[in-house]
């Protein structure tokens, strides 16, 4: 799913179906339009981060080399967030140090780590594995929220965190015991 998809759903979601109808279309928007879109994906962004840094973290592989014993945390492929597991050619763990940007080690390793996404526009394809409206109800949370409009904030917020504890597979809502009767 592209992320102009989940802007749509989330004007669709609060009723601005002319505005998704010309993002769909790449329509010229009016200002108003333009603003919403912009909040829309701002909010996006923060999403995505929320979503990959506290619930469902996106992890990579990759094989690096230490050069002088050391390699550049910012030549990996994505930003690093923390790294999982750091093994050798063998599958055995390797002792590593971080300090000052590099990775500290010796040899050829394979790093397994998770990552923050970057931040993304209209065309890129959102890298977060969760139904699109789970994404378009946090991000009308977050636009909610951006515009001071709490309760409506609160609305999408027990939305969003209900679909996720449900694709985490944990009960959202708790319920009372059954009474037993003496």
């Amino acid at each position: 799913m592209t992320v102009k998809e989940i802007i749509m759903l989330a004007c669709e979601m609060i009723g601005e179906d002319g505005t998704a109808e010309k993002i769909k279309n790449q329509e010229e928007l009016l200002e108003e339009e333009e603003n919403l879109k912009n909040d829309l994906l701002k909010c996006f962004n923060l999403v995505q981060n929320e979503i990959a840094t506290e619930y469902f973290p996106l992890v990579t592989k990759e094989k690096i080399k230490a050069i002088d014993g050391a390699f550049e945390i910012s030549k990996l492929e994505e930003r690093l967030a923390y790294i999982v597991s750091f093994k050798d050619k063998y599958g055995e763990k390797i002792k590593h140090k971080i300090m000052g940007g590099k990775i500290f080690f010796e040899g050829e390793v394979e790093i397994e780590y998770c990552y923050c996404p970057t931040k993304k526009t209209l065309e890129d394809i959102c890298e977060i594995a969760l139904p699109e409206r789970v994404v378009a109800s946090g991000v009308l949370r977050e636009y909610y929220l951006l515009q001071g409009l709490a309760n409506e904030a609160t609305v999408f917020e027990a939305k969003f965190k209900n679909s996720l504890a449900n694709f985490a597979g944990k009960k959202c809502l708790t319920s009372m015991p059954k009474p037993t009767w003496k």
